[in-house]
């Protein structure tokens, strides 16, 4: 009878590149779509990743590396399975079946596919490879709602109303206010800051369900107000920053000195060309929520609809 190894629910780099290499794998192909490769000797796989040859680009948990051949060195020597071939689903799942066996045979534990999102939010080529991967059927993935969560917690004004109002939301829906013993609000308290990730990672979650209702195939309309000129013509990107609401678009950074005057923008953009983790932080946080914000990305496409001064 085989051991059953130990499951690890957070993760680093190297337990993704010793015995976690092949779900990490897995889970990327799933992601992206990008073909699977290996690094073999003979029959047998050693190392596993995924390869973007229309960029030369190849992934794995250290993040991206241009070329294939970088693969092959890990920590600057040179790695087991020097011959670099495609892999399939298949022989990728096998060789982390073999590898799992082997760590619960040496005691070492293997990270699950649920320790991924988390990682690859730390790792910024791998970050960016997940915000970018968008679905067919514009769904986003885990990694992305993990990034909005963490902006959420780094955003928050512990020290003000939007904290207490945090502090108060997760009482409410954890405990309704039968607290345990052992519950303490701030930084100090592990009970605390585990159902604070839970609930920024679950709120994300919902505000993306909310936003989606607002798409008419993959296309939203979204307003920004600016303050210019009487005069004024657009000539130039519109700005990144925008309101799925007509009402809530304000010019909150407006200048009103030398005659400027108020100016609403009417847009459409596509669910691509939306900064999905900054947006989904903004619609979560209490001190930016009443904004109902949109954030594009750098250089997106926008139509516009309407420009016209009030």
């Amino acid at each position: 009878m085989l051991c059953e190894a130990v499951a690890l629910m957070e993760a680093t780099e190297n337990d993704f590149m010793q015995s976690g290499c092949f779900i990490f794998a897995l889970w990327l192909h799933s992601l992206t779509g990008l073909p699977l490769y290996g690094l073999w000797d003979h029959n047998t796989t050693h190392h596993a990743f995924v390869y973007d040859a229309n960029n030369d680009t190849a992934y794995d948990a250290r993040g991206a590396h241009e070329g294939l051949d970088s693969v092959k060195y890990y920590r600057g020597s040179l790695s087991k399975g020097t011959e670099i071939r495609p892999a399939t689903v298949a022989d990728v799942r096998e060789h982390a079946k073999i590898a799992a066996e082997f760590a619960a045979i040496s005691g070492r534990p293997v990270p699950t596919p649920r320790a991924i999102p988390s990682f690859v939010s730390k790792i910024p080529s791998l970050a960016r490879l997940a915000q970018f991967t968008l679905t067919k059927n514009n769904e986003l993935n885990d990694s992305i709602f993990a990034v909005a969560a963490k902006l959420v917690i780094k955003d928050i004004d512990w020290s003000g109303g939007n904290g207490e109002t945090v502090y108060d939301i997760i009482k409410h829906e954890f405990y309704n206010e039968n607290l345990p013993d052992d519950y303490n609000e701030g930084g100090n308290s592990r009970l605390f800051n585990r159902l604070l990730k839970i609930w920024a990672m679950e709120t994300v979650k919902s505000e993306f369900i909310d936003l989606k209702r607002m798409f008419k195939g993959d296309t939203i309309t979204i307003w920004r107000e600016i303050t210019q000129k009487p005069d004024w013509k657009l000539t130039t990107h519109p700005g990144l920053y925008w309101s799925w609401d007509k009402n809530a678009a304000e010019a909150h950074w407006g200048q009103f000195k030398n005659g400027h005057v108020k100016w609403l923008i009417t847009a459409e953009v596509k669910f691509s060309e939306i900064n999905w983790p900054a947006t989904l932080a903004a619609n979560t946080n209490p001190d930016s929520k009443s904004e109902k914000e949109i954030t594009l990305k750098r250089n997106s496409n926008v139509k516009i609809i309407n420009i016209e001064r009030i």
